[in-house]
């Protein structure tokens, strides 16, 4: 039987164990006695969770080198349901090490075996080209609101409001419809008294977030053509946590963006003081947009 973990150099256990790796503490974060419980689960990652179905990408079993691989994005989500940063995850018959790949992902360490040797052979190999990317997201038990936005996982439409703030907007309204049955996220102003119209496509998830789901892309357009008809002196702004893929409806939405157009700009609120200097350009310079 072969065994692999994440980091941790090899030692002999027995002719029949093979190869046997114990993951070193993951830094700061790792659970000890005094230590607290850090999750790196945003808000908007708790609800999408909490939601009766998941829909989540297939795996290619090409890209992956193994014919049953599911996707990363399934062990991922339940990692940071169930466990906290630091923890350790074990994935007995870890196959592909989709398992590991989304322990490492998450701040998390592994223990994974498999009676393949191939098969553990690849999972490291895989795993060795990951890094942890939960975006910064770490909320000690207990922390409330009292951490950076970021850090502290508030959720798409939570970051939205504070990089309209900090970008110079005025008069914040929420959930407010341009029209009858066609709900925006925020109406604000500018300081030349403008109005703005501005719509938060999707969430901040691991899976498919902010404007990478086709569906979200097409509503965000089709609110753009509702303001354009319904407030045409007004200017519309799309906001998400990532852009759309190009062909996912990421050329329609370029196709629709810019000066004379129903959506004046979109904004990746991922790309953090990026994002807030786009939107202080927007706000202090309504007129030159695209």
């Amino acid at each position: 039987m072969q065994s692999t973990d994440s980091r941790y150099p090899q030692r002999d256990e027995s002719p029949r164990c093979g190869n046997m790796r114990v993951s070193p503490p993951a830094g700061p974060g790792s659970r000890g006695r005094a230590a607290p419980s850090v999750s790196s689960l945003t808000r908007d990652e708790f609800m999408e969770a909490t939601l009766d179905v998941w829909e989540m990408p297939a795996e290619s079993a090409t890209r992956v080198g193994h014919p049953a691989p599911f996707p990363v994005a399934l062990p991922e989500r339940l990692i940071q349901l169930h466990t906290y940063v630091g923890d350790v995850v074990l994935d007995p018959f870890m196959g592909s090490g989709s398992t590991a790949v989304a322990a490492v992902r998450t701040g998390r360490r592994y223990v994974g075996y498999d009676t393949d040797a191939a098969d553990v052979a690849a999972a490291e190999q895989r795993v060795a080209l990951v890094a942890q990317s939960v975006d910064g997201v770490a909320v000690p038990a207990g922390s409330g609101r009292s951490l950076d936005p970021v850090r502290g996982g508030w959720s798409a439409r939570e970051l939205a409001r504070v990089a309209l703030v900090d970008a110079g907007f005025i008069d914040i309204v929420d959930h407010i419809s341009v029209a009858p049955g066609v709900p925006l996220t925020f109406r604000a102003s500018d300081a030349a008294g403008c109005t703005w119209w501005f719509e938060v496509a999707g969430r901040r998830t691991g899976t498919r977030p902010g404007l990478q789901r086709t569906e979200l892309v097409w509503g965000a357009i089709g609110k753009g053509a509702v303001v354009a008809a319904a407030d045409p002196s007004s200017r519309y702004v799309v906001l998400g946590w990532g852009l759309p893929i190009l062909a996912s409806g990421g050329k329609a939405l370029q196709m629709v963006t810019g000066a004379g157009q129903p959506v004046a700009a979109v904004v990746d609120l991922s790309t953090g003081a990026d994002g807030v200097e786009r939107l202080r350009v927007l706000a202090n310079s309504p007129i030159a947009v695209g």
